[in-house]
């Protein structure tokens, strides 16, 4: 029984360590003219930014792609985010 244990024990730990393994980022750019907060991105800085894509759900597995994908791009100044 206890060889049971330790064989699903170590099959979990493998698998978490498996699961971590892909790490992503993206990089936020610094700008210097000012961005309009009207749900337009007309501004130039959204067209030079890249952005991050390619999400995964967390529910109810979080081994697959997201069902609907999104976009997210960042910038920031000396006073915003």
């Amino acid at each position: 029984m206890a060889k049971y244990y330790t064989t699903l024990f170590l099959f979990f730990i493998a698998s978490a360590v498996f699961a971590q393994q892909n790490t992503k980022s993206f990089t936020v750019k610094y700008i210097t003219e000012p961005i309009t907060l009207d749900g337009v991105l007309d501004e130039n800085v959204w067209s030079n930014n890249s952005g991050a894509t390619n999400f995964q759900q967390y529910f109810p597995t979080d081994s697959v792609q997201a069902n609907y994908q999104t976009t997210i791009k960042m910038c920031f100044d000396d006073k915003n985010l």
